[in-house]
């Protein structure tokens, strides 16, 4: 690994660029161009490759994206742009392994970016973040100066399944500037720019472009925790009916209380719309910057728990205190798995099932039924294939049986969408199903 080019993606890409465009930069034309030397080479059964760490391939055979550095485009004046993302209030077990890309277009320019990616609302988007650590994700692209950018993030556990809630998309985002748009934006100036954190925003209300799940302080530093009650709710030792909330115990920093092994704190907040019909809880504990560095041991803790509340059966957990504003990686209270299930597989209800919109494909009107096994929140959304929500048809409390709404073709605003593909999503209490639907017109 050289200097300043990571052993990612992003830093074969970035040294295969600089390279390329230094042997382009020779005087008199003598720099005629670059071999790269097998780039191709991965391990094949039975034979083993000292080159793999250097392919241009995954051991899938898949084209990684860094082969976007031999693409011809103008780069002239071009500026590295990086931007970075956190995953930590998803509302689904994403985890370093599965799939983040940044959707969207180019508003003043070709939909091809100097680095070579394509720039798409849909999969065919060249924008493929790459796990750092934890939540924590990243993708360096290289864009001419007075181009404007509009994107959102969209994250799988493939390139082809997304996760929980609205098909991968995340909810509704103003951007920074507050002009009305669902979407996030970045004006490339003359120089490399770092993009301050955005945080993925797992709810179907709007937020601002650079908001974050907790407060920031000026004289603290945020440390957002988050665990999952999944596994003990398989087992039945958690109710969340019954007892709770979650929350934090643990011992002094340096003599100062800011957990307590007698005391939750702090009370961690259910995330109502999270996997498994609300199976996360999260929260922040504030440290003094005079901390930072220092060792905080700490457990979950359940209140109101008919056994001890503790995690049992695991040492005391530690984290380190940071200098900045940070989050920690997700984890299953006392590391209970899910038992009976797939881990991300959705929780089955004996019997919800969403039934295919008639007519379909349609022109003014479709009606899209459903049957609810037992009673509990509905609610009846469309949205279109950048994942915006067009429209709610039921939001509301329903007793079993069988239901049926119409669409109209219309926006919440009363609009007329135009012909086009869209999807309806109908959420139960435990079951989210989805749909597509054609409109022609």
């Amino acid at each position: 690994m050289h200097s300043g080019y990571p052993a990612t993606v992003d830093g074969q890409y970035n040294f295969l660029y600089d390279v390329m465009k230094a042997v382009k930069n020779i005087p008199n034309g003598k720099g005629g161009g670059v071999f790269y030397w097998a780039p191709e080479y991965i391990s094949v059964s039975p034979i083993g490759s000292p080159w793999e760490n250097l392919a241009t391939f995954d051991f899938s055979n898949n084209a990684l994206s860094s082969l976007a550095a031999f693409q011809p485009a103008d780069t002239s004046g071009a500026i590295r742009v990086t931007f970075r993302l956190n995953t930590a209030a998803h509302g689904d077990t994403l985890k370093p392994t599965d799939f983040v890309q940044i959707r969207g277009e180019i508003i003043n320019g070709p939909d091809v970016l100097a680095s070579g990616e394509q720039l798409k609302w849909d999969e065919n988007s060249g924008l493929i973040m790459q796990n750092t650590s934890g939540d924590y994700w990243q993708k360096t692209v290289r864009i001419k100066p007075g181009l404007e950018m509009q994107y959102k993030y969209w994250t799988g556990h493939s390139k082809t399944v997304p996760t929980f809630v609205r098909l991968g998309w995340e909810g509704p985002v103003t951007p920074y500037d507050s002009i009305a748009g669902n979407y996030r934006k970045f004006i490339a100036g003359t120089n490399d720019t770092i993009i301050d954190i955005e945080y993925y925003n797992p709810a179907g209300t709007s937020v601002t472009q650079f908001w974050r799940p907790f407060i920031h302080k000026t004289d603290s530093v945020a440390v957002f925790l988050k665990v999952s009650m999944a596994g003990v709710t398989s087992t039945g030792r958690f109710n969340p009916a019954n007892n709770g909330p979650v929350g934090v115990r643990g011992g002094a920093v340096n003599n100062i209380n800011i957990m307590a092994w007698d005391n939750t704190r702090p009370i961690l907040v259910r995330e109502q719309y999270s996997i498994r019909n609300g199976a996360f809880w999260s929260g922040t504990a504030y440290y003094p910057v005079s901390l930072s560095g220092m060792e905080q041991p700490y457990k979950f803790f359940i209140e109101g728990d008919t056994g001890n509340g503790w995690e049992n059966s695991i040492s005391n957990r530690t984290f380190t205190v940071p200098q900045a504003d940070t989050t920690i990686y997700w984890v299953n209270f006392d590391n209970q798995p899910i038992v009976g299930v797939e881990d991300n597989a959705p929780v089955e209800t004996g019997g919800f099932r969403l039934i295919q919109n008639y007519p379909n494909p349609f022109n003014n009107s479709t009606r899209i039924s459903y049957y609810l096994p037992a009673a509990g929140f509905i609610e009846v959304t469309i949205y279109n294939v950048a994942g915006q929500k067009l429209s709610t048809l039921v939001h509301e409390f329903q007793n079993p049986g069988n239901y049926s709404t119409d669409w109209t073709g219309r926006d919440d605003a009363g609009n007329i969408v135009p012909s086009g593909i869209y999807y309806i999503q109908c959420k139960s209490p435990n079951k989210i199903e989805t749909l597509k639907a054609v409109l022609l017109k």
